[in-house]
């Protein structure tokens, strides 16, 4: 009986065990007190009977097929491939902002006391990426100040508090100690080296140099950074070397081994019997800095439901007050849970006083733009090393590091060059010119060489040039990825204004004598309508080219945006979309073609043509450059300034301007040589409808049937029309129906 007792108890035990449920953390081999931590919870979790076994994986690279150089390119690779083996991720806090997508947000999960115990711990910045709370500090630790109290002792000096009192006293100690022939006396190692320590102690000395204890981090480019530079050098050259800023780790800790140095840098690790620790020294009482390094505890999100409860209850634990405490007193680890160093029974058993102290600053792993922290941080301790180590300015140097990050544009503000504001000068003269020229055809000196067509028609025109140059301003400012999308339309759109006046002339012009022109002539309405529909359609298919808004970043350069075009497909669309728009204008220089020698409008053929011909050349070259990358800032916005402001002047000079010239002319030089001119300018007589109508009553369209359609068109091209003036009556026919086709239009 009692034999079977026990085996059912047996069954029993082994059914309810068998089905715990095992999280498997993933944590760097050398943590030792993560092993104290799982032992905890594991304790926990059989005691309270929660079916959950805690099971530390000790990742290194010599458990893995993968063939990296860190851990965190281990977790990465892992995390890549959503793999489910692991739950739990315990990783360095600078990698929150690169591993933040595949972990859970822990806001939504874990009551908010809990997330309050960290909230005011500097650390709790390392835990939010994307306004989601993803991890929780876990292990931090702090760099700290290692004073020899050997020879402080020795030469009666207390430990400084000040970076000045720091220079004074290894000055004086270090030249007593020469005396007895000490001469390798290290004063202070500073950490200053090629690792993220490097990083780490370039952040806090300036920090520790802020204007006061409640002043932030200080802005790179201000003078209160370029002081802490230049303090930093002086600390260098006068108790230190290159050679010293620059060691290892493992130099630093060979250090702290032999205790041949006065005060040393380096992380809180352990207690040595002949050295005190501190916080680091400031610019002045009562500062000071220290970089908060240490680990993250986060939960990976594609992890089934269950196992994300487990792992909430295995997070709560091991990040509770109670856990810290405990885990604090006994001196195992730092806690990121400020409130505990006021805790009495703590600091009966500690030093709180040392660890409140400390004015920790967090390096600023979410400000990195599109770089990732390893990348950033290589390139901000390289330049200001060029300070330090070589020969640049801290100004030089801290420049250098601001253009990192900084996004360059063109502005009115003469900050970073002149470019901007004399470029915007050059475009408000052409904007009151354009304004200007609004009224120019309403003054009688002017008039008569305005007769093309209705004043309504020259408002057009000038307002297609008021949209390019709206294009221009377009350039200044930060380059949006809506100003990408609308830069190609309000091209079309600009260009469009322009040129339809000058289409419809065309049209009212077209040689009767040509085959098919009988269809034109009483077809306009439609074919403008088709015309302007061409137009309006290109512009719309604009807004849809995949274009957006990429960053172009230069080393040791300015970066700047610029638009790109994303795909293959983009690119066969916006070049589909420049070819049509050229063929618009090829169309337009068919019809000039046609009407080349026709006396009448002789000049105003000529000019039209020299203004198509240019808009077609500089869509060309504006496409072609759309396939060139530029890598600077200034010289890309003068380039396509260039473009838009050649639209701009070609069309008017050509359009416009020439005829305020010659009216001009006319007025100075008063002659028949003058008035012959005047004739080749669409002039006072509108009755040319009437004359060309006459025409196409007269059965006078050449027949083709022998000629080649290219020997046909060359001939009505080299053809002399002249065309006869006709009495006012029909004048006054063809001013009406002239005047009701625009109306209607």
């Amino acid at each position: 009986m009692k034999f079977i007792i026990c085996f059912l108890i047996y069954i029993l035990y082994s059914f309810h065990f068998g089905n715990a449920i095992t999280i498997n953390a993933l944590v760097r081999s050398e943590e030792k007190v993560y092993s104290l931590l799982a032992k905890e919870f594991n304790k926990y979790s059989k005691e309270n009977r929660l079916d959950i076994t805690l099971n530390l994986n000790l990742l290194s690279i010599y458990n893995t097929s993968y063939k990296v150089d860190s851990y965190e390119s281990l977790i990465e690779n892992i995390l890549n491939r959503k793999s489910t083996k692991y739950d739990i991720i315990i990783y360095d806090n600078i990698y929150t902002k690169k591993f933040e997508s595949h972990f859970l947000d822990l806001s939504e999960h874990l009551p908010q006391e809990h997330l309050d115990l960290y909230s005011k711990s500097a650390l709790s910045q390392s835990c939010i990426s994307n306004n989601r709370w993803v991890a929780l500090p876990i292990s931090p630790i702090y760099t700290i100040l290692y004073s020899n109290m050997k020879y402080l002792n020795k030469y009666n000096k207390d430990v400084p508090k000040t970076w000045d009192e720091l220079i004074e006293t290894s000055k004086y100690i270090m030249n007593e100690e020469k005396k007895i022939n000490n001469t390798n006396l290290l004063g202070y190692n500073g950490g200053f080296n090629e690792i993220e320590f490097g990083t780490c102690s370039i952040y806090e000395f300036i920090y520790s140099c802020r204007d006061s204890f409640d002043s932030p981090f200080p802005n790179l480019s201000d003078n209160t950074t370029i002081n802490a530079l230049n303090l930093l050098k002086k600390i260098k050259n006068e108790i230190s070397s290159d050679e010293y800023f620059r060691s290892t780790s493992m130099g630093i800790i060979y250090k702290l081994l032999n205790g041949n140095f006065l005060f040393l840098k380096f992380w809180d690790y352990s207690n040595f019997p002949y050295y005190k620790k501190s916080a680091l020294p400031g610019i002045k009482y009562g500062l000071s800095g220290t970089t908060v390094g240490g680990h993250n505890i986060a939960i990976l999100n594609y992890i089934s439901k269950e196992k994300q409860e487990m792992s909430l209850k295995v997070l709560t634990f091991i990040t509770s007050k109670e856990i810290n405490k405990k885990f604090v007193m006994e001196e195992v680890m730092f806690s990121s849970i400020s409130s505990l160093y006021y805790d009495e029974e703590v600091c009966s058993v500690i030093d709180c006083d040392y660890y409140r102290s400390f004015q920790p600053v967090i390096r600023p792993i979410w400000k990195t733009g599109i770089f990732e922290w390893d990348n950033y941080s290589l390139k901000f301790r390289n330049h200001i090393y060029e300070f330090l180590y070589g020969n640049k300015t801290a100004a030089e140097a801290l420049q250098n590091v601001v253009d990192i990050l900084k996004i360059y544009n063109i502005s009115i503000h003469t900050n970073d060059n002149y470019v901007g504001i004399i470029i915007f000068i050059l475009l408000s003269i052409i904007l009151i010119l354009i304004i200007f020229s609004m009224f120019i055809p309403l003054f009688k000196v002017f008039e008569f060489y305005f007769k093309i067509f209705s004043y309504d028609f020259w408002i057009i025109y000038l307002s297609g040039s008021i949209v390019l140059l709206y294009l221009c301003f377009m350039e200044y400012g930060e380059i949006s990825q809506f100003k990408c999308k609308l830069k190609t339309a309000i091209l079309f759109f600009g260009n469009y204004l322009n040129q339809f006046p000058f289409f419809y002339e065309l049209l009212i012009y077209f040689p009767l004598e040509f085959k098919g022109s009988k269809f034109i002539n009483d077809h306009r309405l439609l074919i403008i309508f088709i015309y302007s529909l061409i137009n309006i359609i290109l512009i719309i298919l604009s807004l849809f080219v995949p274009i957006y808004s990429k960053e172009i970043i230069i080393d040791n350069g300015k970066n700047f945006k610029s638009c790109r075009i994303k795909d293959l497909s983009g690119n066969i669309l916006n070049s589909f979309l420049y070819f049509m728009n050229n063929i618009n204008m090829l169309l337009m220089l068919y019809i000039v073609f046609m009407e080349w020698n026709i006396q009448e409008t002789f000049i105003e053929i000529k000019l039209l043509s020299s203004s198509v011909y240019m808009n077609v050349l500089l869509y060309i070259l504006l496409l072609i450059f759309s396939f060139i990358d530029i890598n600077n800032y200034i010289f890309h916005f003068i380039i396509y300034e260039i473009f838009y402001i050649l639209f701009i002047i070609s069309n008017y000079v050509c359009l416009f301007g020439s005829r305020i010239i010659l009216a001009i002319n006319k007025k100075n030089k008063n002659n028949e040589k003058e008035k012959n001119e005047d004739r080749f300018f669409i002039a006072e007589n509108n009755n040319k409808l009437n004359h060309l109508s006459s025409l196409s009553n007269t059965n006078s369209i050449i027949q083709c049937t022998n000629n080649t359609i290219y020997q046909y068109i060359l001939k009505y091209h080299e053809k002399q029309i002249e065309l006869g003036i006709n009495d006012t009556m029909t004048e006054t026919i063809m001013t009406k129906n002239t005047n009701s086709i625009i109306l209607s239009f």
